[in-house]
């Protein structure tokens, strides 16, 4: 899956950053100081499960009008991810039609908790249906377990002729355990015990036949824990086996100056500012086309910029003293600046 949108709110500075799109190669945040970009970046790393959030986490001025919410109601970190066919194929085996969605939309709220959603084709949002964990596997082995203690219980008929008419009566109670719904986790152990109580309750038996139920009992307990463990697995390890995972790292050795001498820089481009240097080589500005500028007048530049807008960088160069300013510019409605 790919990161496509981002939107953080109640997240210490940040009331609501609005939806913000993610380009596919380079996405650049621009702010002045204290304005909330690494505040942005903080809170998309808390999407994560690792993390949980505290009161501290609230912006101070809005905390008290918070804390009087449901802490399930407050959004803090809303990501939106796009699928490609291999996702899809993966999100077969837990959500329903997954051929028809565009996008999934999760919420991550201020008690930790989730809420997902898709974005179909047509642009529609709905909750995600997860599937029913599949236990078809599990309810075949209990097929096989009991019909093997089917087969003793017609052993034990012929050899204990006092059990022989209630033979029927035992499969009956077992062909009733069988019906069963076993898809409902909290109700697994109760139909165990009706089936252990209503085969005690069978006249004729004896101590081989009921050294055998107890034998049943405890292989069937076996996989019905198997099934309990089966239903209670997250449906959503799928998804976020697909997620990407953020990591919000803080250095300050690529700080961009205001100013640097553009001498310098051309002489050494990493030494003067690796921050500028890195910023360059993304938007495609080699040291030969500065040192082109250096040398154009003002119009020229100029509008050689005008032919740039679309760059995520812009050089504007003073002639007179030398020196390179530059600018990281918002420039497509699509791109979120990053800093």
């Amino acid at each position: 899956m790919k990161l496509s949108r981002v939107r953080i709110q109640n997240y210490r500075s940040i009331v609501d950053s609005g939806e913000v799109e993610i380009e596919e190669r380079v996405t650049v945040l621009i702010g002045k100081n204290e304005q909330g970009k690494t505040m942005f970046l903080r809170g998309m790393a808390s999407f994560g499960q690792n993390k949980q959030y505290v009161p501290n986490d609230l912006p101070n001025h809005l905390r008290v009008e918070l804390e009087r919410k449901k802490a399930s109601d407050i959004p803090i970190a809303t990501l939106q991810f796009q699928l490609d066919d291999s996702d899809r194929t993966a999100l077969g085996s837990t959500i329903e039609k997954p051929v028809e969605i565009s996008r999934v939309v999760v919420t991550k709220h201020f008690d930790n908790s989730y809420t997902y959603k898709i974005v179909r084709d047509d642009n529609s949002h709905t909750d995600i249906k997860f599937k029913t964990p599949d236990i078809g596997s599990h309810v075949d082995e209990l097929r096989r377990i009991t019909n093997q203690f089917r087969t003793k219980l017609q052993a034990h008929a012929q050899r204990q002729s006092a059990f022989n008419p209630s033979l029927n009566q035992a499969e009956q109670h077992i062909d009733t355990f069988l019906g069963s719904n076993f898809s409902v986790a909290g109700q697994l152990d109760d139909l165990l015990k009706t089936l252990q109580v209503t085969l005690a309750g069978v006249p004729g038996l004896d101590a081989p036949i009921q050294e055998d139920i107890a034998s049943v009992a405890r292989e069937i307990r076996v996989v019905l824990d198997q099934v309990k463990q089966t239903l209670s697995a997250n449906p959503t390890h799928v998804l976020w086996a697909l997620f990407p995972q953020f990591v919000a790292h803080s250095t300050s050795i690529d700080r961009i100056p205001n100013q640097v001498s553009l001498a310098e820089f051309i002489n050494d481009t990493d030494a003067t500012s690796p921050g500028m240097a890195k910023l360059c080589r993304v938007a495609g500005i080699s040291i030969q086309k500065i040192q082109e500028l250096s040398a154009m007048d003002a119009s020229a530049r100029e509008a050689y910029e005008d032919s740039y807008r679309e760059l995520f960088l812009v050089l504007s160069m003073s002639t007179g003293h030398k020196r390179c300013t530059a600018y990281i510019l918002e420039l497509k409605r699509n791109v979120c600046p990053f800093l």
